[in-house]
């Protein structure tokens, strides 16, 4: 290997485009988030300051699970989801292979357009039907749905936004899975807590960002190789 800049590094951004032609969609169940485990987690209200993040570096170093499989209660979670079996074995693989996840969420003043879509159940429940809404409403839904199926898998997972909310809203970056199970449904909380109460401001420091958690990995590279 060469030196340390030619480290690979896998960040898997997920991107949710601002605009759908469709209107309406046919699908086998409603697109409701998937629920994640509560027993034997204790929930704890939140409040903003409540909780110190912990570095990557325990993420790295400490989350080592120890099953191979998805538990029952998992395996139904998803299977209500109209996940197949083939698909729920490709996301146990990808916990297994990436064992951080990152994503930039686009918090800037120009998600206040209205040039969004986002999914609604209807009477019939075979079917859900897309209506227009802001670009910020339909990353809210967006980063609610990810952050409980990071719970769900327990695969940790980090949301930084753009640009800071404001104190009195709550940290830029949030994880879910960062500090162990029992941290989950307090991660939960404080995630929904930061989502619902951000409003889209500022610019787009897309590039800062992405330079930042690339030093992260970096930094993590030789516990990463390791595993």
């Amino acid at each position: 290997m060469g030196n340390d800049d030619d480290i690979p590094v896998a960040m898997p951004v997920p991107y949710t485009p601002y605009a759908a032609t469709a209107t309406t969609a046919s699908v086998p169940t409603a697109p409701t988030a998937p629920t994640a485990p509560t027993a034997p987690v204790t929930s704890v209200p939140y409040h903003p300051g409540m909780q110190t993040q912990k570095s990557s570096f325990f993420v790295a170093t400490t989350h080592q699970s120890s099953n191979t499989n998805f538990s029952q209660y998992q395996q139904d979670q998803l299977r209500d989801q109209g996940y197949t079996a083939g698909l729920s074995r490709e996301l146990l693989l990808f916990t297994k292979a990436f064992p951080l996840r990152f994503w930039v969420v686009d918090n800037s003043g120009s998600m206040s357009h209205t040039d969004g879509n986002r999914l609604v159940n209807t009477k019939n429940q075979s079917n859900i039907k897309m209506v227009p809404c802001t670009r910020w409403k339909e990353i809210q839904g967006t980063v609610d749905y990810h952050a409980q199926m990071a719970a769900l898998l327990q695969a940790p997972t980090t949301f930084r936004l753009l640009n800071n909310p404001g104190a009195h809203v709550g940290k830029q970056e949030f994880s879910i899975g960062t500090n162990g199970p029992e941290m989950i449904q307090q991660e939960l909380q404080a995630a929904k807590y930061i989502m619902e109460r951000s409003s889209p401001t500022g610019v787009t420091p897309l590039a800062k960002h992405v330079s930042e958690i690339r030093e992260e990995i970096h930094a993590l590279a030789p516990t990463l190789f390791e595993q």
